[in-house]
């Protein structure tokens, strides 16, 4: 049933309202869950190796605890977006909650770019057309993603880079990484050069 609801609103929902994938020649990678800073330091300097420009969707509460990291983010010319603040599934929770999640985090993002975030990404990707209409409202788009790389899952860092490259990615993919553990600096060593050299272009959501 999940599934046939997300591909009903892949066809009937337009992408700035749901975005799971872009009619563009770019692909997005994008990183949930943090900053953590064991491991959000050392991405930012492998992209800025490749000079890759990407999207994190951070954590509220995560973020408050380390701005200097949610600078560094910014100042590196990534875009920063909207994880909820304290990262609960939104089934569990009510839409007022839902609304305060996401407007305690936009304020923490504004504090440091001086601008307001135009993405949200629910945890666990859990929405409803309530809170698809409040972010309407909110002049925001709910950025799901077209591929889960699975490294929150119990894979090791070759396993992912051989899907990968068994599946290759598509222009317009949305790619969920997370920036709350290691492995992803290991995917991502063998996967960036491999990627640029298959002439992939990079690009936060704008």
């Amino acid at each position: 049933m999940k599934s046939l609801i997300k591909n009903i609103a892949k066809s009937l929902i337009p992408n700035k309202l749901v975005s799971y994938n872009l009619p563009t020649q770019q692909v997005y990678l994008t990183f949930d869950d943090g900053p953590e800073p064991t491991v959000t330091p050392k991405l930012l300097d492998l992209l800025d190796l490749y000079k890759v420009k990407t999207t994190f969707f951070i954590v509220g509460k995560t973020a408050k605890s380390h701005p200097k990291i949610l600078q560094d983010i910014h100042q590196r010319g990534h875009v920063l977006a909207n994880h909820s603040y304290y990262h609960v599934k939104f089934n569990n929770i009510s839409l007022k909650e839902q609304l305060s999640e996401i407007t305690k985090t936009n304020l923490i993002i504004k504090q440091v770019t001086g601008k307001k975030t135009k993405f949200f990404r629910p945890p666990q990707g859990i929405w409803t057309l309530k809170l698809l209409f409040k972010l309407f409202t909110l002049k925001m788009t709910l950025a799901h993603w077209s591929r889960d790389s699975l490294d929150c899952r119990n894979l090791t860092p070759q396993e992912i880079i051989a899907n990968f490259k068994q599946h290759p990615v598509k222009n317009g993919d949305i790619i969920l990484f997370h920036d709350d553990d290691e492995k992803v600096i290991a995917i991502l060593q063998e996967l960036l050069p491999y990627w640029l050299k298959s002439n992939i272009k990079f690009s936060p959501l704008t």
